[in-house]
């Protein structure tokens, strides 16, 4: 488990990996919130899900769904991906940074 959540969050400090969303990424010791989680899902989810919908309108799809049902179902199953995944291992990093260390003050 040590090496999984290392994993994800040598991903989750890579810049790159949070282009073009890079100002959501918060500091190391914050938590990321089920709210922030939501937010960068619907950021990626909704234009993959958009692009789902058009690409099956274009190969000629004809059980046509409602326009919204593919965005928000990709937005959801990101959410759910990325909460059980790299927003937990970031919030695990996160409470072990903020533990008090008495030792490790500056004086």
């Amino acid at each position: 488990m040590k090496e999984m959540e290392q994993l994800a969050n040598s991903l989750n400090d890579r810049d790159l990996e949070w282009w073009p969303f890079l100002f959501m990424r918060p500091p190391q010791q914050e938590r990321m919130t089920s709210l922030r989680v939501l937010v960068l899902a619907a950021l990626y989810g909704g234009p993959a899900g958009t692009f789902a919908d058009a690409w099956f309108a274009l190969a000629g799809g004809s059980a046509r769904a409602h326009v919204l049902l593919a965005p928000l179902l990709v937005t959801a199953v990101v959410f759910v991906a990325f909460r059980l995944t790299f927003a937990r291992a970031w919030n695990r990093r996160a409470a072990r940074m903020s533990v008090p260390r008495p030792w490790a003050t500056s004086r």
